[in-house]
């Protein structure tokens, strides 16, 4: 069964048709009006979708009782699955630091080095350099003198 856009749909998407998730959608949005999403960034938005706050991934025990935020349908379609492909939240804070505790300047410290300094400490670990050997005999060129 392909979906909007030629999407393939997952095979869970017939639950969301189902009456104790239009209930339950129901009562979160009525519970909570605003989207959560645009409401971490200061923006005042009605919510227009019930979602797992956590993906359920077909999982009926996780899609009937998981927990749900409410959030509005464009926060929804765009950011939220982005998100969920990329494995965490690009969103920061007031002080410009990502909120996410998923994202990578949240990890530990040997999980976030850049990509130079993880090719740097591998050639270093590997010997020094890549460049080729040169015999101990041989002259070296001084640099110039600094003015």
């Amino acid at each position: 069964m392909s979906g909007p856009r030629g999407h393939q749909r997952a095979p869970w998407d017939r639950w969301y048709n189902l009456e104790c998730w239009r209930k339950r959608s129901r009562r979160q949005r009525r519970e909570q009006p605003l989207c959560a999403m645009c409401l971490a960034l200061g923006r005042v938005v009605p919510a227009t979708v019930a979602d797992h706050l956590v993906p359920h991934r077909g999982d009926w025990n996780a899609f009937l009782t998981g927990t749900l935020q409410s959030v509005c349908f464009s926060c929804h379609n765009s950011k939220k699955f982005t998100d969920e492909a990329r494995g965490y939240g690009r969103t920061v804070g007031a002080d410009g630091w990502p909120l996410d505790p998923k994202h990578p300047a949240n990890l530990p410290h040997q999980w976030r080095t850049s990509r130079a300094a993880r090719a740097a400490h591998k050639r270093n670990a590997h010997g020094g350099t890549n460049r080729p050997a040169t015999s101990a005999s041989a002259p070296t060129a001084s640099p110039p003198p600094r003015i």
